[in-house]
């Protein structure tokens, strides 16, 4: 498997949650502004990311890295990974 099926294999468990959370933060900016922004959920895409990462991969499953490691991936590697796909993520859902 290389590197880049790894990173996809990875972040499969973060987008689902990552988009529901976004999302969310958007209608909260729809109730409390009067208006859904895209731009709020592309920002709370990238940092939602970065907390799911956190939370699934550092606190509920701390053990899953090494099967990361196993194939390579580190985890500064992940974290980046996390942060360039959340980043680019975002900066398209903001662009929109």
């Amino acid at each position: 498997m290389s590197m880049f099926q790894g990173i996809l294999v990875f972040y499969k468990k973060l987008i689902a949650p990552t988009i529901v959370f976004s999302l969310l933060s958007g209608f909260v900016g729809l109730i409390l502004f009067g208006t859904f922004s895209l731009k709020l959920v592309g920002v709370s895409y990238i940092l939602m990311g970065l907390l799911l990462h956190y939370y699934i991969y550092d606190i509920r499953h701390p053990n899953a890295y090494y099967f990361f490691f196993n194939m390579g991936l580190g985890k500064s590697v992940l974290w980046m990974a996390t942060l360039l796909i959340g980043i680019l993520i975002g900066s398209i859902l903001m662009s929109i």
